[in-house]
Protein backbone atom coordinates (compact mmCIF):
# COMPACT_ATOMS: atom_id res chain seq x y z
CA UNK A 1 0.00 0.00 0.00
CA UNK A 2 1.29 3.65 -1.25
CA UNK A 3 1.92 6.63 1.14
CA UNK A 4 -0.68 8.40 -0.78
CA UNK A 5 -3.55 5.41 0.08
CA UNK A 6 -2.80 5.48 3.65
CA UNK A 7 -2.15 9.90 4.40
CA UNK A 8 -5.43 11.10 5.75
CA UNK A 9 -7.14 13.18 2.90
CA UNK A 10 -8.28 16.74 3.52
CA UNK A 11 -11.87 16.22 1.60
CA UNK A 12 -13.98 16.66 4.94
CA UNK A 13 -12.58 20.16 5.15
CA UNK A 14 -13.91 21.32 1.95
CA UNK A 15 -17.60 21.60 3.52
CA UNK A 16 -19.68 18.37 2.46
CA UNK A 17 -22.86 18.46 1.17
CA UNK A 18 -25.54 16.27 2.59
CA UNK A 19 -29.22 15.98 0.49
CA UNK A 20 -32.05 15.26 2.45
CA UNK A 21 -35.81 14.93 1.75
CA UNK A 22 -38.47 12.99 1.65
CA UNK A 23 -38.45 10.40 -0.90
CA UNK A 24 -40.08 11.37 -4.44
CA UNK A 25 -39.60 15.01 -3.53
CA UNK A 26 -36.74 16.21 -5.66
CA UNK A 27 -33.39 14.92 -3.63
CA UNK A 28 -31.67 13.15 -6.91
CA UNK A 29 -32.82 16.21 -9.35
CA UNK A 30 -30.76 18.17 -6.71
CA UNK A 31 -28.01 15.88 -6.37
CA UNK A 32 -27.75 15.88 -10.29
CA UNK A 33 -28.06 19.69 -10.42
CA UNK A 34 -24.90 20.17 -8.60
CA UNK A 35 -23.18 17.00 -9.55
CA UNK A 36 -22.27 19.47 -12.56
CA UNK A 37 -19.21 21.08 -10.23
CA UNK A 38 -16.56 19.12 -11.00
CA UNK A 39 -14.98 19.38 -7.35
CA UNK A 40 -18.18 16.98 -6.59
CA UNK A 41 -17.15 15.03 -9.39
CA UNK A 42 -16.28 11.25 -10.04
CA UNK A 43 -15.12 8.78 -11.98
CA UNK A 44 -18.20 6.61 -13.59
CA UNK A 45 -17.79 3.00 -12.25
CA UNK A 46 -20.68 1.89 -14.39
CA UNK A 47 -23.02 2.82 -17.13
CA UNK A 48 -26.01 1.04 -15.17
CA UNK A 49 -25.18 2.55 -12.01
CA UNK A 50 -28.21 4.51 -11.07
CA UNK A 51 -29.03 6.84 -7.34
CA UNK A 52 -27.49 3.74 -5.79
CA UNK A 53 -24.24 4.81 -6.67
CA UNK A 54 -23.83 7.80 -4.53
CA UNK A 55 -25.71 7.28 -1.61
CA UNK A 56 -23.40 5.96 0.84
CA UNK A 57 -26.21 5.63 3.19
CA UNK A 58 -24.30 7.13 6.24
CA UNK A 59 -26.84 6.25 8.80
CA UNK A 60 -26.42 2.89 8.10
CA UNK A 61 -23.55 2.38 8.66
CA UNK A 62 -22.38 4.62 11.48
CA UNK A 63 -22.30 1.82 14.49
CA UNK A 64 -18.62 1.00 15.69
CA UNK A 65 -19.87 -2.33 16.67
CA UNK A 66 -21.29 -3.08 13.55
CA UNK A 67 -18.98 -5.65 11.33
CA UNK A 68 -17.31 -3.48 9.15
CA UNK A 69 -15.83 -6.49 7.15
CA UNK A 70 -19.08 -7.14 6.17
CA UNK A 71 -19.91 -3.60 4.85
CA UNK A 72 -16.60 -3.70 3.18
CA UNK A 73 -17.64 -7.38 1.28
CA UNK A 74 -20.76 -5.81 0.41
CA UNK A 75 -18.97 -2.81 -1.13
CA UNK A 76 -19.97 0.35 1.38
CA UNK A 77 -17.83 2.26 -0.21
CA UNK A 78 -15.38 0.92 -2.43
CA UNK A 79 -12.82 0.59 0.23
CA UNK A 80 -10.24 -1.76 -1.79
CA UNK A 81 -9.71 1.33 -4.60
CA UNK A 82 -9.45 3.88 -1.53
CA UNK A 83 -6.90 1.47 0.79
CA UNK A 84 -4.78 0.52 -2.20
CA UNK A 85 -5.99 -3.05 -2.70
CA UNK A 86 -6.35 -6.10 0.02
CA UNK A 87 -3.29 -4.99 2.17
CA UNK A 88 -4.74 -1.92 2.58
CA UNK A 89 -7.92 -3.03 3.91
CA UNK A 90 -7.03 -5.40 5.95
CA UNK A 91 -4.63 -3.15 7.91
CA UNK A 92 -7.52 -0.94 8.09
CA UNK A 93 -9.97 -3.21 9.68
CA UNK A 94 -7.56 -4.80 12.30
CA UNK A 95 -7.13 -1.12 13.24
CA UNK A 96 -10.76 -0.45 13.54
CA UNK A 97 -11.40 -3.90 15.00
CA UNK A 98 -13.34 -4.72 18.17
CA UNK A 99 -13.56 -2.30 20.09
CA UNK A 100 -12.29 -2.81 24.24
CA UNK A 101 -15.36 -3.76 27.13
CA UNK A 102 -15.88 -0.58 28.10
CA UNK A 103 -16.28 1.29 25.18
CA UNK A 104 -19.06 -1.44 23.61
CA UNK A 105 -20.75 -0.80 27.05
CA UNK A 106 -20.67 2.58 26.18
CA UNK A 107 -22.01 2.34 22.53
CA UNK A 108 -24.61 -0.39 23.38
CA UNK A 109 -26.03 1.85 26.08
CA UNK A 110 -25.64 4.94 23.98
CA UNK A 111 -27.28 2.73 20.67
CA UNK A 112 -29.98 1.46 22.83
CA UNK A 113 -31.16 4.75 25.61
CA UNK A 114 -30.23 7.60 22.86
CA UNK A 115 -29.44 6.19 18.90
CA UNK A 116 -32.60 3.92 19.37
CA UNK A 117 -30.81 1.74 16.89
CA UNK A 118 -30.59 -1.74 18.34
CA UNK A 119 -32.72 -3.55 16.17
CA UNK A 120 -29.92 -2.97 13.03
CA UNK A 121 -27.35 -3.96 15.49
CA UNK A 122 -28.99 -7.49 15.85
CA UNK A 123 -29.59 -7.65 11.93
CA UNK A 124 -26.60 -6.28 9.98
CA UNK A 125 -27.42 -7.71 7.02
CA UNK A 126 -30.70 -6.50 6.62
CA UNK A 127 -30.49 -2.88 5.61
CA UNK A 128 -34.14 -1.54 6.16
CA UNK A 129 -35.64 1.97 7.19
CA UNK A 130 -35.93 1.00 11.05
CA UNK A 131 -31.78 1.70 11.06
CA UNK A 132 -32.06 5.15 10.22
CA UNK A 133 -35.24 6.06 12.11
CA UNK A 134 -34.81 4.21 15.46
CA UNK A 135 -37.73 4.03 17.31
CA UNK A 136 -37.99 8.01 18.30
CA UNK A 137 -39.37 10.51 16.09
CA UNK A 138 -36.50 13.00 14.62
CA UNK A 139 -37.26 16.09 16.25
CA UNK A 140 -36.73 15.07 19.14
CA UNK A 141 -33.98 15.35 22.16
CA UNK A 142 -31.55 16.83 19.37
CA UNK A 143 -29.00 17.79 21.71
CA UNK A 144 -29.08 14.71 23.68
CA UNK A 145 -28.30 12.79 20.81
CA UNK A 146 -25.28 15.60 19.40
CA UNK A 147 -23.76 15.19 22.40
CA UNK A 148 -24.02 12.08 22.49
CA UNK A 149 -22.36 11.19 19.27
CA UNK A 150 -19.60 13.38 20.50
CA UNK A 151 -18.28 10.95 22.89
CA UNK A 152 -19.69 8.54 20.68
CA UNK A 153 -16.95 6.00 17.95
CA UNK A 154 -19.79 7.01 15.77
CA UNK A 155 -18.23 10.18 14.60
CA UNK A 156 -15.12 8.60 13.26
CA UNK A 157 -16.95 5.83 11.96
CA UNK A 158 -19.19 8.76 9.36
CA UNK A 159 -15.87 10.49 9.05
CA UNK A 160 -13.52 7.66 7.79
CA UNK A 161 -17.04 6.75 6.06
CA UNK A 162 -17.24 9.75 3.54
CA UNK A 163 -13.24 10.28 3.39
CA UNK A 164 -13.05 6.37 2.20
CA UNK A 165 -16.32 7.15 -0.62
CA UNK A 166 -14.60 9.99 -1.54
CA UNK A 167 -11.44 8.81 -1.87
CA UNK A 168 -12.25 5.99 -4.35
CA UNK A 169 -14.74 8.51 -6.19
CA UNK A 170 -11.69 11.07 -6.49
CA UNK A 171 -14.09 13.73 -5.44
CA UNK A 172 -12.75 16.86 -3.96
CA UNK A 173 -15.73 18.03 -2.08
CA UNK A 174 -18.53 15.22 -0.60
CA UNK A 175 -21.89 15.47 -1.93
CA UNK A 176 -24.02 12.38 -0.75
CA UNK A 177 -27.73 12.57 -1.00
CA UNK A 178 -29.93 9.81 0.78
CA UNK A 179 -33.09 11.24 1.44
CA UNK A 180 -33.33 9.73 5.00
CA UNK A 181 -30.55 12.28 6.46
CA UNK A 182 -33.12 13.83 7.59
CA UNK A 183 -33.57 11.13 10.43
CA UNK A 184 -30.10 11.45 11.47
CA UNK A 185 -29.93 15.03 11.36
CA UNK A 186 -28.25 15.83 14.98
CA UNK A 187 -26.26 12.79 15.08
CA UNK A 188 -24.37 13.80 11.35
CA UNK A 189 -23.87 17.38 11.76
CA UNK A 190 -22.10 16.30 15.60
CA UNK A 191 -19.99 13.83 13.26
CA UNK A 192 -19.31 16.48 10.44
CA UNK A 193 -19.15 20.18 12.03
CA UNK A 194 -17.96 21.56 8.57
CA UNK A 195 -21.36 20.13 6.66
CA UNK A 196 -23.69 21.59 4.97
CA UNK A 197 -27.11 19.89 4.86
CA UNK A 198 -30.21 21.04 2.47
CA UNK A 199 -33.74 20.06 2.52
CA UNK A 200 -35.77 19.60 -0.71
CA UNK A 201 -39.71 19.43 0.11
CA UNK A 202 -42.41 19.20 -2.54
CA UNK A 203 -46.19 19.81 -2.69
CA UNK A 204 -47.09 16.25 -0.56
CA UNK A 205 -50.06 15.23 -2.69
CA UNK A 206 -47.46 15.03 -5.51
CA UNK A 207 -45.15 13.32 -3.82
CA UNK A 208 -47.91 10.85 -2.71
CA UNK A 209 -49.32 10.72 -6.13
CA UNK A 210 -45.16 10.28 -7.85
CA UNK A 211 -45.18 7.35 -4.74
CA UNK A 212 -48.69 5.85 -6.40
CA UNK A 213 -47.81 6.04 -9.69
CA UNK A 214 -44.85 4.58 -9.28
CA UNK A 215 -46.00 1.73 -7.14
CA UNK A 216 -48.50 0.94 -9.55
CA UNK A 217 -45.94 0.52 -12.69
CA UNK A 218 -43.74 -1.29 -10.82
CA UNK A 219 -45.51 -3.82 -9.07
CA UNK A 220 -48.19 -4.41 -11.91
CA UNK A 221 -50.45 -6.32 -9.42
CA UNK A 222 -48.00 -8.06 -7.58
CA UNK A 223 -47.79 -8.23 -3.87
CA UNK A 224 -45.94 -5.24 -2.38
CA UNK A 225 -42.43 -7.11 -2.13
CA UNK A 226 -38.74 -5.66 -2.25
CA UNK A 227 -37.34 -2.63 -3.14
CA UNK A 228 -40.51 -0.32 -3.84
CA UNK A 229 -42.71 -2.01 -0.95
CA UNK A 230 -41.90 1.18 0.77
CA UNK A 231 -44.12 3.04 -1.79
CA UNK A 232 -47.08 1.33 -0.40
CA UNK A 233 -48.86 3.10 1.96
CA UNK A 234 -52.41 4.72 2.82
CA UNK A 235 -52.79 8.36 2.79
CA UNK A 236 -53.13 8.42 6.55
CA UNK A 237 -50.15 6.72 7.32
CA UNK A 238 -48.23 8.90 4.24
CA UNK A 239 -49.58 12.08 6.34
CA UNK A 240 -47.92 10.51 9.56
CA UNK A 241 -44.58 10.20 7.67
CA UNK A 242 -44.32 13.23 6.01
CA UNK A 243 -45.32 15.47 8.67
CA UNK A 244 -42.47 13.43 10.28
CA UNK A 245 -39.64 14.41 7.72
CA UNK A 246 -40.92 18.36 8.12
CA UNK A 247 -40.65 18.00 11.95
CA UNK A 248 -37.39 17.41 11.61
CA UNK A 249 -36.20 19.75 9.28
CA UNK A 250 -37.96 22.44 11.58
CA UNK A 251 -36.31 20.83 14.35
CA UNK A 252 -32.84 20.85 13.11
CA UNK A 253 -33.02 24.20 11.35
CA UNK A 254 -34.00 25.51 15.61
CA UNK A 255 -31.12 23.97 16.60
CA UNK A 256 -28.25 24.38 14.05
CA UNK A 257 -29.41 26.76 11.63
CA UNK A 258 -26.27 27.45 10.10
CA UNK A 259 -26.12 24.00 8.47
CA UNK A 260 -29.61 23.68 7.03
CA UNK A 261 -31.25 25.47 3.76
CA UNK A 262 -34.76 24.39 3.01
CA UNK A 263 -35.27 24.52 -0.56
CA UNK A 264 -38.73 24.23 -2.24
CA UNK A 265 -38.98 21.97 -5.26
CA UNK A 266 -41.93 23.83 -7.00
CA UNK A 267 -39.86 27.25 -6.11
CA UNK A 268 -37.01 25.38 -8.15
CA UNK A 269 -38.26 24.29 -11.18
CA UNK A 270 -40.63 27.44 -11.53
CA UNK A 271 -39.18 29.28 -14.66
CA UNK A 272 -40.18 32.50 -12.87
CA UNK A 273 -38.70 31.87 -9.26
CA UNK A 274 -36.15 29.17 -10.69
CA UNK A 275 -32.90 32.15 -10.82
CA UNK A 276 -33.60 33.31 -7.56
CA UNK A 277 -33.70 29.85 -5.85
CA UNK A 278 -30.70 28.31 -7.40
CA UNK A 279 -28.65 31.25 -6.46
CA UNK A 280 -29.49 31.55 -2.94
CA UNK A 281 -28.46 27.70 -2.99
CA UNK A 282 -25.37 28.37 -4.86
CA UNK A 283 -24.80 31.40 -2.00
CA UNK A 284 -25.06 29.33 0.91
CA UNK A 285 -23.10 26.31 -0.54
CA UNK A 286 -20.40 29.08 -1.92
CA UNK A 287 -20.63 27.54 -5.64
CA UNK A 288 -20.71 29.83 -8.42
CA UNK A 289 -24.92 29.93 -9.72
CA UNK A 290 -23.58 29.97 -13.32
CA UNK A 291 -23.25 26.04 -13.70
CA UNK A 292 -26.58 25.22 -12.06
CA UNK A 293 -28.49 27.54 -14.39
CA UNK A 294 -26.76 26.78 -17.20
CA UNK A 295 -29.22 24.61 -19.92
CA UNK A 296 -28.63 21.76 -21.92
CA UNK A 297 -30.01 20.48 -25.11
CA UNK A 298 -32.26 18.37 -23.36
CA UNK A 299 -30.50 15.48 -25.45
CA UNK A 300 -29.81 12.43 -22.83
CA UNK A 301 -26.24 12.04 -22.68
CA UNK A 302 -23.54 10.87 -20.11
CA UNK A 303 -20.49 13.07 -18.77
CA UNK A 304 -17.59 10.75 -18.37
CA UNK A 305 -16.73 12.49 -14.64
CA UNK A 306 -20.29 12.29 -13.65
CA UNK A 307 -22.49 9.28 -12.81
CA UNK A 308 -25.88 10.45 -14.53
CA UNK A 309 -27.26 11.85 -17.83
CA UNK A 310 -26.63 15.97 -17.72
CA UNK A 311 -30.13 16.52 -19.45
CA UNK A 312 -31.61 15.41 -16.23
CA UNK A 313 -29.50 18.23 -14.39
CA UNK A 314 -32.25 20.91 -15.85
CA UNK A 315 -35.06 21.83 -13.58
CA UNK A 316 -38.51 22.19 -15.85
CA UNK A 317 -41.80 23.22 -14.32
CA UNK A 318 -43.90 21.15 -12.45
CA UNK A 319 -46.72 19.99 -13.92
CA UNK A 320 -48.32 17.77 -11.70
CA UNK A 321 -48.61 14.52 -13.65
CA UNK A 322 -49.56 11.92 -11.46
CA UNK A 323 -52.39 13.61 -9.46
CA UNK A 324 -55.07 11.85 -11.56
CA UNK A 325 -53.75 8.28 -9.80
CA UNK A 326 -54.95 9.41 -6.12
CA UNK A 327 -58.63 9.57 -4.98
CA UNK A 328 -60.76 12.64 -4.03
CA UNK A 329 -60.81 11.02 -0.67
CA UNK A 330 -56.65 10.48 -0.69
CA UNK A 331 -56.33 14.38 -2.07
CA UNK A 332 -58.52 15.69 1.16
CA UNK A 333 -56.55 13.59 3.83
CA UNK A 334 -53.03 14.31 2.41
CA UNK A 335 -53.96 18.18 1.65
CA UNK A 336 -55.96 18.49 5.16
CA UNK A 337 -53.05 16.78 7.12
CA UNK A 338 -49.97 17.96 5.80
CA UNK A 339 -51.64 22.05 4.78
CA UNK A 340 -49.44 23.42 8.60
CA UNK A 341 -46.41 21.59 7.96
CA UNK A 342 -46.06 22.44 4.17
CA UNK A 343 -46.73 26.04 5.00
CA UNK A 344 -44.27 26.09 7.48
CA UNK A 345 -41.86 24.17 5.24
CA UNK A 346 -42.63 26.61 2.29
CA UNK A 347 -41.89 30.26 5.06
CA UNK A 348 -38.20 28.46 5.59
CA UNK A 349 -37.83 28.50 1.97
CA UNK A 350 -37.52 31.71 1.29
Amino acid sequence: MTAAATAPSSVLRNAPVLIAGYPRSGTTLLYRMLARYPEFGAAERAMTMGDSAHETALSFFMSPLLDFDRIHRQGWPHWDEALGGKAGVDAYLARRGRPSLPREWLERVLGSYVFHDRVFERFTSDVDSVAVRGWSRADRRLPLRRAAMRISGRTQVVRDFLELAARASGSERVLDKFPFHYYRFAELSAALPEARFVFIHRSPVDVFASMVHRARTELKGRPPMGSVAWLVMSSAAFVRDWCDSARAAHAFAACAPEQLLIVDYDRLTSTTERADQVKRLARYLELPPEVMLADTDGTPRRDPSKRFPLASATPTPNSRPFVDDLSADDIATVEEGCRTQAELLREASG
